[in-house]
């Protein structure tokens, strides 16, 4: 699974300038679209387990650590997941989804995506404080 380094630099660029960035990524793959979707979702919900738990071990007066949220829809050009709510550890939150595909047998990679007449992709699939299926 391969992430384009345009991700890398225009989350950086976000983080920079935003106190909870968020990023659109469009899934590149030859899996069918609902077979992709179904995989996406089931990674992000692995990767966000533990990532919640961390979150809940914070004690009174300390930062909590911010899981970040993930929401992914189809698009015409495949699957979008967009990430919100600038999370801790960015790079490890994508690079465990990316591993959670692969090890579903998605191959391919996550490239930035671009609106096109879409104003905001809609909450179909939301994993944060829940863990999806």
């Amino acid at each position: 699974m391969v992430i384009a380094e345009i991700v890398w630099e225009t989350w950086r660029e976000r983080e920079a300038a935003f106190k909870k960035p968020s990023i659109a990524l469009l899934l590149n793959t030859e899996t069918p679209s609902e077979i992709a979707l179904k995989a996406l979702s089931r990674a992000v919900s692995e990767v966000m387990r533990p990532r919640l738990a961390k979150a809940e071990t914070a004690g009174p007066g300390e930062e909590e650590f911010r899981t970040g949220n993930c929401a992914s829809v189809r698009v015409p050009q495949g699957v979008v997941l967009r990430i919100d709510e600038g999370p801790d550890d960015f790079e490890g939150l994508l690079r465990g989804i990316a591993e959670g595909l692969r090890a579903r047998g998605v191959d391919g990679g996550f490239d930035l995506y671009e609106f096109e007449g879409v104003a905001e992709i809609p909450n179909v699939s939301t994993c944060s404080n829940v863990i999806c299926a």
